[in-house]
């Protein structure tokens, strides 16, 4: 929440969506003072995150939806870097930024991800959700995300395989 709240870019709405929530996720977003920050908690428990994405998305009043990962978090510049494609005189249905993955507890190393043009010998190219961002009117033309416990395909990832 705070990786967001500190974005260059101020014109967005956070919503932050619990799966049925019954921890103290409620009270910790009650504690901050944004009008910008939004808190649904789901009244039956979805069991994947097509469920509170939908929700987040169907909460939106913004025209672009950019996710991002309760355990992630955001360059300062984020917002303002995708928000800058969609504004281009040709702006895209879908983008998608590089992320850098540290170990946790202060184990040394990282790894980069994104799509990279430059390097041929990657042949398959991932980002994670809180890298990934789109039009909200995409949902109208393709519909909302299947619940990924019923149709068994992963949702952790998105992943682009060059021909």
């Amino acid at each position: 929440i705070r990786s967001v709240l500190a974005q260059d870019f101020a014109g967005f709405e956070l919503i932050v969506v619990g799966d049925a929530c019954t921890d103290e996720t409620a009270a910790v977003v009650a504690a901050i003072p944004d009008p910008r920050l939004c808190w649904i908690n789901l009244e039956q428990r979805v069991g994947s995150q097509s469920g509170p994405n939908n929700a987040g998305i169907a909460a939106a009043r913004g025209e672009i939806i950019a996710y991002l990962g309760h355990d992630d978090i955001w360059e300062p510049d984020h917002l303002q870097r995708m928000m800058a494609l969609y504004q281009s005189d040709d702006p895209p249905d879908f983008a998608v930024s590089g992320a850098i993955y540290h170990l946790p507890n202060g184990i040394p190393g990282h790894q980069v991800m994104g799509l990279f043009a430059d390097n041929e010998s990657v042949t398959r190219y991932c980002f994670p959700p809180s890298s990934f961002s789109h039009g909200k009117a995409v949902i109208d033309r393709i519909g909302p995300s299947p619940n990924l416990e019923e149709h068994r395909f992963p949702e952790a990832w998105t992943v682009l395989s060059p021909k």
